[in-house]
């Protein structure tokens, strides 16, 4: 037997086993792309469903208003 085919076999097996894991390794990253695209579009839906609940301008105007006139109405009953 000559060290050239048993060197050629050795080499190919190395190869067949080095092509495995590269190709195993790619699906695995493809399959977390995937999941991550997914992620990213529920954190999306997430947070324009909670926009949704904001308070408004306008809601803020009028809490502000009642607070100022409770704050009056605190006042007027200190000063008397």
């Amino acid at each position: 037997m000559d060290w050239q085919l048993v060197f050629n076999a050795v080499g190919t097996v190395a190869t067949l086993i080095v092509t495995g894991y590269v190709k195993f390794v790619q699906i695995q990253l493809n399959d977390a792309r995937h999941v991550a695209v997914k992620s990213a579009e529920t954190l999306q839906t997430f947070q324009i469903k909670v926009a949704e609940n904001y308070v408004t301008h306008s809601d803020l105007r009028k809490i502000e208003d009642s607070l100022v006139r409770i704050e009056a109405v605190l006042n007027a009953k200190q000063d008397k």
